[in-house]
Order: structure tokens, then sequence, then C-alpha cells
């Protein structure tokens, strides 16, 4: 689990890296086409390099540019990345191990059982672990209700000038903040798997 996290994050960084030159120039033409000042080229420009770290973010500043909000269908593949990658790694990740866990104590899918499992310490993991995964969920559900809240509230208002809410970019970062928090997690796992006694190389 840990480690197949931290080559996602590194693949996500990868990508992020490659995205930003792209997403910068792209961002600096669309706003001088959009007849901008040179100091705002520069802002969305800069805005459009930070969005671009986070691979699909910067399309929120191309649209705003154009002063327009994303159609809803191009929100959900912008922000589809970080709230699937969130819940399939932590929420997911968790699910996974808490059966390997069981399954080296009772044996679910083979004969073979942990030479020092025991029920009460499978239970105490899976409350631990089940408790981390409901705290992943109940944050991503609440990160998603305050994006679509925003959402609404900015289709609603009509401004005169481009402006940009960089709370459309709090998606991406808890993505990253829930990432290094399955990392622990998995370090946790791995702990408790190693002193009931199983091979934990490559968890």
């Amino acid at each position: 689990m840990g480690i197949m996290i931290m080559l996602w994050i590194i693949a996500l960084v990868m990508l992020g890296v490659v995205v930003t030159p792209v997403a910068a120039v792209s961002c600096a033409v669309a706003a001088r086409a959009r007849k901008s000042s040179w100091s705002g080229v520069a802002y969305f420009a800069g805005a459009g390099a930070l969005y671009g770290l986070f691979v699909t973010g910067w399309v929120y500043v191309l649209a705003r540019i154009f002063n327009r909000s994303l159609p809803f269908p191009v929100m959900v593949v912008v922000y589809f990345l970080p709230y699937i990658s969130w819940i399939c790694f932590v929420a997911g990740g968790i699910g996974v191990s808490i059966f390997a866990i069981w399954d080296n104590t009772l044996g679910i899918t083979s004969d073979y059982v942990a030479p020092s499992a025991s029920a009460f310490s499978a239970a105490w993991m899976s409350a631990l672990l089940g408790t981390i995964a409901a705290g992943c969920l109940f944050a991503c559900a609440m990160s998603l209700r305050d994006l679509v809240r925003r959402y609404k509230l900015d289709r609603a208002r009509r401004t005169e000038a481009p402006s940009l809410d960089f709370g459309y970019i709090k998606p991406f970062l808890y993505n990253y903040v829930w990432l290094f928090t399955g990392i622990f997690t998995a370090m946790t796992i791995a702990s408790y798997l190693a002193s009931i006694g199983i091979n934990i190389q490559g968890w």
C-alpha cells in the first residue's frame, strides 16, 4: 500500500512538472488574446503554472480568463483525478488492508494463520483503520460539498472582470494531504503485520 501511494505521488508530481509550463504558456496567450495588461498576463500565467502543478486544475484558470465558469461536465473531468485518487488510495487501500489483516488472522482465503495473530488485535487495528477511513471519506464529502457550493455561487455571480477564487485549488491540496496520511497509515499497517509474523516486503 505504502509503495503504491508513493509511486502515485511521484507520478502526479512528474505529470504536474510536465503540465506546468504548458499551462503557464496557454494561460498567458489566452490572457493576452483577451487584451489583458502585461501584469494581468503575468498574473494569469503564474496562476496557470500553480494550478498546472496539479495536472488538471489549470483548466479552471483558462475558463476564468474568459470570465466564464467551467461547464459542469468539465468540472467533473477536472476534479475527477484528485477525488478518485483521494478515495481509492486512502479509503480503498485501508479496506484492502483490513481484509489482509483478517485473512492472516482467520485464514479466510487459505489455511495460513499468522503466528502471533489474534482476533483482539485484529479487531483493534480494524477499528483504528476504519476510523481513519471514515475520517478520509468524511473530509472528502465535506470538500466536495464546499466545491459544489462554491461552483453554484460562481455560476450565479456575474463580474465585469475575470477573477480567480483560489478555493478551487483546495481539493488538490487535500488530496496530497490524505495521500501522505496514507503513507503513514501504511507504515502502521506494515508494523502491525510484521508484529504478527507476516513478511511485509513491498507493503
